[in-house]
């Protein structure tokens, strides 16, 4: 990713996460960017840090509820990840 986090604990929040997902082999791999980059190009957003936070809260907010639906059995049988 090419915005910078300087935000530890959002950072390690995110990684143990992703570790979570990959052990319990949970496909996490279609979560983009894209929208944020197209803000970004279409002028509605500046890309600044404030931005860049606000996705990282976004996306840890999904993998929140993510492990919350699939400790709660509300996921579908995971598919193995390579």
């Amino acid at each position: 990713m090419k915005y910078q986090i300087h935000d530890k604990k959002r950072v390690t929040e995110i990684l143990d996460d992703m570790l979570y997902f990959k052990k319990h082999d949970i496909d996490v791999t279609n979560i983009s960017f894209n929208r944020f980059e197209n803000e970004i190009e279409n002028g509605n957003i500046s890309g600044h840090e404030d931005d860049v936070l606000e996705v990282t809260d976004n996306l840890i907010e999904t993998f929140k509820k993510t492990k919350e639906n699939f400790e709660a059995g509300n996921l579908p049988i995971p598919e193995k990840m390579d």
